[in-house]
């Protein structure tokens, strides 16, 4: 059986942000981050499906820039 995908918001909780600061911080991105991001979590971020469009350079942008920002974004507004 496949793993289940952790929610962004399960995620960044583990580092102890709530999940009203990180759709802030995720409304503060801009739209081509919104996009990776949709693709890793789809429309409903409380039930991810990652998209089959979501290939290893989606995820090196991810997790090497995008996850990095928000953090940034996280801690400055916390």
């Amino acid at each position: 059986m496949a793993k289940k995908l952790q929610t962004i918001y399960e995620y960044f909780g583990e580092y102890g942000y709530k999940k009203d600061n990180v759709d802030l911080a995720i409304s503060m991105l801009d739209e081509e981050e919104k996009e990776l991001i949709k693709l890793r979590y789809g429309e409903d971020l409380e039930n991810p499906q990652t998209s089959v469009e979501w290939n290893k350079e989606h995820q090196q942008k991810y997790y090497g820039a995008l996850i990095p920002r928000i953090k940034r974004i996280l801690t400055n507004i916390q």
